[in-house]
């Protein structure tokens, strides 16, 4: 019995990146209608990557929805190339204007807050994107932003930073000449929590001072962007029309990891008794695991544990002819990039409770269960197999 993949010293995690054959990007260049009010229904994006793969993205508003307004490119949201602060010139972007009534005394969703979700067909890692052009101008407005993803009921706060090297995890704050505070932090005495940004200057749309670039590498299946005016915009009056921008989205596929066990006798001779599934007979067990995710996946720590039938003898001897040394089993690594030594693999005498026991050689029926620990990280779009060898009672 297979008892499948699991965690040992730590648990299995897929890494921080994919190839760029597998990276899936929500390109704005690519999106039609162009320059033209895309309007607050939802709206079903596909996100394509190298590798011929499709992925639905579904765009959403929530909150203060009405007092988005035409900001020279068309009424927003749009997708235009009115703002290319930090990004080449003539790209598009998701093109947010709105004309709060009065400044918010938090980011809760409802008036004067304003929020675009992105939700993924599938849980995704590693989203990253960029928002541009947070800022502020005396009177009129202080752009204040939360990011935030989530994957059900868990919330997560991006790592974010801008071009001047601030971020939220190492050194959060104002270096001149950013004027995109990244919290946590306070600005003009009000609270900037982790996740969230406020402007303290103004940013030019062809300058990248207002820049700040979110990264999740949990998986997310939402993420949110919401938006307002801050608490000390000392705003007179009216407030002033404000605006952000949202440039392409990019994300890795999750990895895909399956396990199976195989049987088969073995000799290849007819003639050879261990041809056969009788008692007495040999019978090697072979077991694949497929990663056939587009992200690779850390397996170190992480092991493989098979419960031998109750009729079957582990045999503790010699089966890997073609290698040097006693190899009680066939590791084949493939494209995996992972390693199997001796030392990696550990025997119970009780059915998988415990891993401490050291089998006698040639064939020891007290040798119970089989656990492996591959080392390293495996591939996208790999697999690997190991074999070993047992009799029938």
């Amino acid at each position: 019995m297979l008892v499948a993949i699991g965690a040992g010293t730590t648990a299995a995690r897929a890494q921080t990146s994919c190839n760029a054959a597998n990276l899936y990007t929500l390109n704005w260049d690519a999106q039609t209608p162009l320059a033209t009010n895309l309007g607050t229904g939802n709206r079903l994006f596909t996100a394509t990557n190298g590798a011929g793969g499709s992925i639905g993205v579904t765009m959403s508003f929530a909150g203060d929805i009405t007092h988005y307004v035409d900001s020279g490119f068309g009424q927003t949201p749009n997708i235009s190339v009115q703002n290319t602060g930090g990004i080449a010139a003539g790209e598009n972007t998701l093109f947010l204007a709105a004309d709060f009534v009065s400044y918010a005394a938090n980011l809760n969703l409802g008036a004067n807050i304003a929020a675009v979700r992105f939700s993924f067909s599938v849980p995704v890692r590693e989203v990253t994107f960029k928002v541009l052009d947070i800022d502020y101008a005396a009177g009129q407005f202080r752009d204040w932003v939360e990011v935030s993803g989530s994957n059900g009921a868990l919330a997560y706060a991006p790592t974010i930073t801008t071009p001047q090297g601030r971020s939220n995890t190492g050194t959060p704050g104002l270096a001149a000449p950013g004027v995109a505070y990244v919290g946590p932090g306070t600005v003009s005495g009000a609270a900037i929590a982790n996740g969230q940004i406020s402007g303290t200057n103004a940013s030019a749309f062809t300058e990248n001072f207002g820049l700040v670039t979110n990264s999740f590498a949990q998986p997310v299946t939402q993420v949110e962007v919401r938006y307002g005016n801050g608490p000390t915009s000392t705003m007179t009056g009216t407030a002033g029309v404000q605006s952000i921008s949202i440039h392409d989205i990019s994300f890795c596929p999750m990895p895909n990891l399956t396990v199976t066990k195989t049987s088969t006798p073995a000799s290849t001779i007819l003639t050879d008794p261990n041809h056969f599934n009788i008692p007495g007979a040999d019978v090697d067990y072979t077991i694949t695991v497929v990663n056939s995710g587009g992200s690779t996946v850390d397996l170190n720590g992480t092991f493989l544990a098979d419960i031998l039938p109750a009729n079957m003898i582990f045999y503790n001897g010699d089966i890997d002819t073609g290698t040097a040394g006693t190899q009680n089993f066939v590791f084949t690594a493939g494209t995996s990039g992972l390693t199997l030594a001796a030392g990696n693999i550990s025997y119970s005498n009780n059915g998988g409770t415990s891993y401490t026991y050291v089998p006698t050689a040639g064939y020891d029926a007290n040798a119970t269960a089989l656990r492996f620990i591959p080392q390293g990280s495996m591939a996208a779009n790999s697999s690997f197999t190991l074999r070993f060898r047992t009799r029938i009672k």
